[in-house]
């Protein structure tokens, strides 16, 4: 459910750092709460995504994200294709400039 929490802090703004959500549960919090998530569209954000993932309905939640790398896996991401997808996404985030950081 980390995900799906930091999923509504970007959302809501509470939270404006780099984010890499691994499989988010955004959907069936979501069903839960009798809420659709919003949309995310953030720069600073990554997703990763398995294709046999019970939790994370696809395409339902790779729709919510902009930068999604679905990676043959389930949801757990212990596959090579997840580990190299989420260290693409965390050197993506790291090599972004820091919001209001001098230029």
């Amino acid at each position: 459910m980390g995900c799906g929490i930091a999923h509504q802090l970007v959302s809501s703004r509470a939270w404006r750092g780099p984010t890499l959500l691994l499989a988010p549960t955004s959907v069936a919090m979501g069903r839960c709460a009798l809420r659709a998530p919003r949309r995310l569209d953030d720069a600073r954000l990554r997703v990763v995504l398995a294709m046999y993932d019970g939790f994370c309905p696809r395409p339902a939640t790779e729709n919510l994200y902009d930068s999604v790398a679905v990676v043959e896996d389930d949801h757990p991401l212990c596959g090579r294709a997840a580990r190299d997808a989420i260290a693409n996404a965390t050197a993506e985030l790291l090599s972004e400039p820091l919001l209001g950081a001098p230029t």
